[in-house]
C-alpha cells in the first residue's frame, strides 16, 4: 500500500489489500501526486505488474494527453503525432474538396 498522512491523506491499495484508491481530499500539489505515483510505480515495479498496467493505462487512456509518454514508449505515435497526423488529413480533404469545387466552376458555361 502507498500512502501519503499528514495534510493530504492518500492511499492506494494493491492486490494484496482491497484494490482501491481513497483521495480523502480532491485536490492536491503536483509534486505530492508525483510522490504518490513514485511510490506505487516502484511496488507495481517489485510485484513484477508494471508492464500490465502500463499497456492496460495505454488501451484505456491513449486518447489522453496524460498518456502519450506510455504511448510513444510502447512504440505507438505520440499524441502530439496523432494530432499532426489528423489534421494532415483534414487538410488533404479540404484540398481536394477545393479542387473538386474549383474544377465543377470550369466546366460550366455562363
Amino acid at each position: 500500500m502507498s500512502y501519503i498522512s499528514g495534510d493530504f491523506y492518500t492511499y492506494v491499495s494493491g492486490p494484496d489489500d482491497d484494490e482501491q484508491i481513497n483521495f480523502v481530499k480532491t485536490w492536491m500539489p503536483m509534486e505530492i501526486f508525483d510522490e504518490l505515483v513514485a511510490m506505487r510505480v516502484a511496488e507495481l515495479l517489485e510485484d513484477g505488474m508494471l508492464a500490465d498496467a502500463a499497456g492496460r493505462a495505454v488501451e484505456n487512456w491513449s486518447g489522453n494527453v496524460g498518456c502519450s509518454a506510455l504511448s510513444v514508449l510502447r512504440g505507438l505515435p505520440s499524441w502530439e503525432e496523432i494530432v499532426e497526423a489528423m489534421v494532415a488529413k483534414m487538410r488533404e480533404k479540404r484540398g481536394r474538396q477545393l479542387e473538386e469545387k474549383e474544377g465543377d466552376g470550369a466546366h460550366r458555361k455562363d
